[in-house]
């Protein structure tokens, strides 16, 4: 643990980690967040080795289709 128990506490334990995605891109990897995020601001997400951000906020719907290369693609089924 690294003091992050429930929303609304200090991220500061959480913020000196190194996150998977941290180390997912300095081996050369393409990183993205897909969701809901409860540690901190969702603009932050970036700032902790997310490259590609598609967040959901306030339970709101939600979906996302993404090319390989991290681009938005249109919505099908194929």
């Amino acid at each position: 643990m690294f003091g992050v128990e429930s929303n609304g506490k200090s991220l500061d334990g959480f913020d000196r980690e190194l996150t998977i995605a941290e180390r997912l891109q300095k081996a050369r990897y393409m990183t993205a967040q897909f969701g809901k995020w409860h540690l901190g601001p969702g603009p932050k997400i970036t700032e902790h080795g997310f490259k590609h951000v598609f967040n959901q906020n306030s339970g709101a719907p939600f979906a996302v289709n993404i090319a390989i290369d991290g681009r938005d693609r249109e919505m099908s089924r194929r």
